[in-house]
């Protein structure tokens, strides 16, 4: 379930990049507002056109939901609608590989423009390996765990010891200002 909950963790590395801070919260807010209701309002959709046996089934329901559409002039409306999805998921890919070529430069030093590169390549290689559907339900599954370890284990004690980090130095802080002005 944590898979689709990924992604609000780049606003940690987007953060100190931006001006105005105040501004953002509130339009962070907005955002993770309006994917929770399309969330919801696809699954809505989802549990009204599909019986429950079948949906069991389903691999991708919000694919096969575009089938609903039935036009004259297109005979199979689910490739407009793969084509508006893809239109969805290339700016997450495209802040996904920025944050982690940044994270690269931040930790061994190399020049983000050779990270993208390297990453969008290593991206395109891993998905010429996954051909069939047990190969991405495994990949699916490793994601989910790792997501969920990062997103609900290691950012919030990681939180915590930098809070606890930062109350220990203003302690010694305050504590060489009282040394000093006795």
């Amino acid at each position: 379930m944590s898979l689709s909950n990924m992604g609000y963790e780049t606003i940690l590395i987007i953060y100190p990049f931006i001006k105005n801070k105040k501004k953002v919260k509130k339009w962070c807010q907005l955002s993770l507002i309006f994917t929770t209701l399309l969330y919801l309002y696809l699954t809505f959709i989802t549990f009204a056109y599909f019986p429950v046996d079948q949906l069991e089934k389903e691999i991708w329901p919000t694919l096969t939901s575009f089938k609903i559409v039935n036009l004259p002039v297109v005979e199979r409306f689910e490739f407009i609608g793969i084509a508006n999805w893809c239109l969805i998921i290339l700016p997450s890919i495209c802040i996904s590989l920025w944050c982690s070529s940044k994270l690269i430069k931040r930790t061994i030093k190399f020049k983000m423009k050779y990270n993208i590169f390297l990453l969008s390549i290593l991206v395109l290689l891993g998905c010429i390996f996954f051909e069939t559907r047990p190969q991405i339900s495994i990949l699916n599954s490793l994601i989910n765990s790792i997501g969920f370890i990062i997103g609900y284990i290691y950012i919030p004690i990681l939180t915590v010891l930098l809070w606890l980090t930062m109350k220990i130095k203003a302690k010694k802080k305050s504590k060489t200002e009282k040394s000093s002005t006795v």
